[in-house]
Parts: structure tokens; sequence; C-alpha cells
């Protein structure tokens, strides 16, 4: 690379970095399930091990410990910022996006040769739209975590160096603990690639290494998961869990365009990108082998962009996807989409060329056209970016409350508590409580909460007694023996003992 070409590269880094201060956001995570997660990253340092119950609770309700590889990493982040962890996550989360932007451009690069088609791809992914139900780049989840595991698989994966095999068994495992969908789209796509080109590659060492570790690593992860099921149908779990993903997996209240949601002009150059690669592909079929390799690779990203779209309409039309859910495809398939559109910019480049005789001309042309296709695209960011709105779960005077809780009255107590606020009371005081609103996790005894709430203060005593519990949080004013207000700063904290 030249040095004008990391100054570009340097940029849109930096851009990563900061593009995310467009949305409506504090300084506190955002998602529910950015908490559900800190959540079992502290119950690992609690109980110093991985439990497969849901953290939030004083009684033993299982949950399935799937991302826990993730949760892992939270942990020791957790020890390594102690207190200011909540203050540093935003700073990780954009971290984790320059990382997950690096290398869509250095995978990119690594297939193509072309530093354009690298710097396009990063730059369309960085644009890409974030919200409640897809998660996106605004989000620190497993899902955002998978995008750099799945292409640093795919880099060593395409590597011919010494060792490169080992990197990416040791990467699908990583993998496969936090985030396992990711591990089965990897799975897939090598083995759809492998079966389409399977002349080719049916003596290919690395394809027939992967397959079979992959298939027996996930067969392990099953058999563990179902160890860790409590009466239940093996079969049903398996299919519920692993095969098909029911529309009640994460609901969706609006329907997700798979052309508008990306841009339609981004997926025009997307379309002519997977048009200008299935000709390549069906060009270099009967060429020699250096070439089938070339389109081997560039084959993953036509199979990604087939994968989701099919599984987008399978979704409205049938109501329910196969292998992953949803929304996680659906993610994947408009990463899909910015290698696409930068293949398609390159395909227009290669083609002015021939009938723009002058350079000046054909760059000052080119600069023009880009400048048009990635203002629109930010400005289709924008838009998103400030029409969303977000439920604040913390905001300073609800970290301050919790963090009165924190100093005065220990862990292990039961607070019931709002809604929202439900989800930060364990991550940042290691207290239990009533219920949380339905998310990764489940919700609890979301009945008594509301029950509580609603209910005169004869029930309010009632359920207090029956549930143990010791101190209620909330914006509300409560006037009820024996609930003592100890704490008045904009949200209120009462001792019921």
């Amino acid at each position: 690379m030249k040095k004008y070409e990391y100054a570009i590269l340097s940029i849109i880094l930096l851009s990563a970095f900061f593009i995310n201060s467009f949305y409506n956001t504090n300084s506190f995570p955002i998602h529910p399930d950015e908490y559900t997660h800190i959540a079992q990253g502290v119950d690992i340092i609690e109980k110093g091990k991985i439990d497969f119950v849901n953290p939030y609770f004083s009684y033993p309700l299982f949950h399935p410990r799937l991302e826990s590889g993730f949760h892992l990493l939270l942990a020791i982040l957790i020890i390594i910022f102690k207190d200011n962890f909540i203050f540093w996550f935003n700073f990780l989360k954009n971290l984790i996006f320059v990382l997950n932007t690096f290398l869509i451009f250095f995978l990119a690069y690594r297939i193509s040769k072309n530093f354009l088609i690298g710097i396009f791809s990063a730059t369309f992914f960085l644009f890409l739209k974030s919200d409640l139900a897809i998660y996106g780049n605004l989000f620190l989840v497993p899902l955002t975590l998978s995008i750099a595991l799945i292409m640093l698989f795919f880099i060593f994966f395409f590597s011919e160096k010494k060792n490169s095999l080992y990197y990416s068994i040791i990467l699908f495992i990583m993998t496969l603990i936090t985030y396992p969908p990711a591990s089965v789209l990897i799975f897939l796509l090598i083995l759809l690639n492998f079966i389409i080109n399977f002349k080719e590659l049916k003596s290919n060492k690395k394809y027939i290494y992967i397959l079979s570790s992959s298939v027996a690593l996930l067969l392990i992860a099953f058999i563990i998961f179902l160890i860790k099921i409590p009466n239940e149908n093996p079969l049903l779990v398996i299919i519920n869990n692993f095969i098909i993903f029911k529309q009640q997996w994460t609901p969706i209240k609006s329907k997700y365009s798979p052309i508008s949601f990306y841009g339609t002009t981004a997926f025009l150059l997307a379309f002519l990108g997977f048009i200008t690669l299935l000709f390549k592909s069906f060009k270099n079929t009967h060429k020699e082998s250096n070439s089938n390799e070339k389109s081997s690779k560039e084959n993953f990203i036509l199979i990604l962009f087939i994968f989701g779209l099919i599984e987008t309409y399978f979704y409205y039309i049938f109501k329910f996807t196969l292998f992953l859910p949803f929304p996680r495809i659906f993610f994947y398939y408009l990463i899909s989409l910015c290698f696409l559109s930068a293949f398609g910019i390159q395909s227009i480049l290669d083609n002015s060329k021939s009938f723009i005789k002058n350079k000046n001309i054909f760059y000052i042309t080119l600069t023009i056209i880009l400048c048009i296709i990635f203002i629109n695209q930010f400005f289709i960011f924008h838009e998103n970016a400030k029409s969303q709105k977000f439920q604040n779960i913390l905001d300073e005077s609800k970290y301050q409350s919790l963090n009165f809780i924190k100093d005065n009255y220990g862990k292990k107590n039961t607070i019931i508590a709002d809604d929202f606020i439900s989800f930060a009371v364990f991550p940042l005081t290691r207290n239990y409580v009533v219920s949380i609103l339905d998310s990764n996790l489940a919700a609890g005894m979301r009945s008594k909460q509301i029950e509580f709430f609603q209910g005169n203060c004869e029930k309010k005593k009632e359920i207090s007694n029956e549930l143990n519990i010791s101190l209620i949080l909330t914006e509300k004013n409560i006037n009820c023996n024996p609930a003592k207000l100890v704490y008045n700063k904009k949200i209120n904290v009462y001792e019921t003992k």
C-alpha cells in the first residue's frame, strides 16, 4: 500500500470511532441486551464459573450460556476497569467498530488485491444502519464481536501461510463459544461453496479438514447443550434452537426491506457487483486453478448474499428462518452488500476507462460520482440515526441511585424496580430483581412486578413479604407502610424492612 492509501484508510477508521455520535444517546449502554450480557459477565466474576442460570434472580432459573466466550471477555474487562467499566463500555464498543471496519477492508483487499474495493467495502460498512431489532454497529453484543471473528476466520482460511489452517480452526472454536449462529454461518458458507465447486475442491485438504472439524465441534456443542437442558425432548430442543427459528424468537415489528434498508442506490451497485462476480465465477470455471481459487474466494460473498436474500423472503412468507434467526442473518446479509457494492463501483470504473480516454476528466468524473454515492449513504445513515428514539435504561440520576444502593446495602438483596432500570440493577450493584422486560433472558416474575406497582398498599405488602423484597427502586411515589424513603434524587429508593 502507498502512503496516501494508508491516509485514506486512517480517515475511514477514525470515522468509525466517532460516527455513532450522530445517534441521540447518552454515555451509558443503550440496548437492554447490552446490560444482560454485562450481567452474565458480572455473574462469572461473582461465582467464579459459568453458571447456566439467569443472573438477575435469586432463584435458579435456567438459561443456556451459549455466548460464554463473550461473557468471559466482558468479565475480564470488568475486572480491569472495575467500577468505571460502564463508562468505558462505549469506548470499547467504538473500538470493536473500528476493528470490524478494518477487517472488512482487509478481507476485501485480500480477496480482490484491490485497494479501492477494500476501502469502498469498509465505507459502505461504516454507513450501515443500526436499530434495536437487528442490532448493528451502535451496540456491543456478541453479534458485533462475531463480525471480527468471521472476518479473521476467512482471512486465515484464504491464507496460504503455514499454520493458517490451525488458526482457522481456533477462530472457529472462538466463534462457536462467542456467538454460535456465526459459527453455523461459517460452516454453511464453506459447505455450500464446497458443494457448488465440488469438482475443483473435492481434493482440497483445507476444506475437508475445516468441514470435518466444524461438524465435530458443532456436534460437541449440541451434546453439551442437551446435557445442560433440564427435562426437555432433545429432538425438539435441537429443532427449536438450532434449525428452525420462528417469528417468536425475536418478534420484528416492521418489515426490513432488503433493498431500501441498505439504500436503493447502494443496492443497485451491489446488484451490479453480484452480476460482475457471478459472471467472473462462470468465466473462471474452465480456467487454470489460480483463477478458480480466486473465484472460490469471491464465491463466499455471492453465497452469503443469496443465502441472506432467500432467508429474508422466506421469513416474510413463512414466518421462520432456517439455521439462523432472521435479525442476525439480515445483518450478515447487509455486510455482503457492502462487499458487493464495492465490486459494483470497481466494475463501473473498469468499464468507464474504455470510453473516457482523458485521465483528468476520468478522475474528475470519478470523484463527483463517488461523492454523490457516499453523501447519499451518509444522509441515509444520518436520517436513521436522528430518527431513532431509545429509552434510556440509565442516566446520571439513575446511575447515582444504583451507586447509593451498592454503597449502603451490599449484594444479593432482592429489589423491585421500574421496567427499564431493572436491567442495570444486577450489573451495577450485584443485587437481584423481581423481573426484567423480555429480552435475551427470561423476564422472571413479570406479573408480580406489575401487580406490585399497580396494586394498593395491601397488595404491595403481600408481594413484598412473599418475595422477600428489601428495596424498591422507582420514579413513582409510594406512600405505604413499611416502605421508608431513603433516597430521593429524581428516582426514589425505599426500604421495605
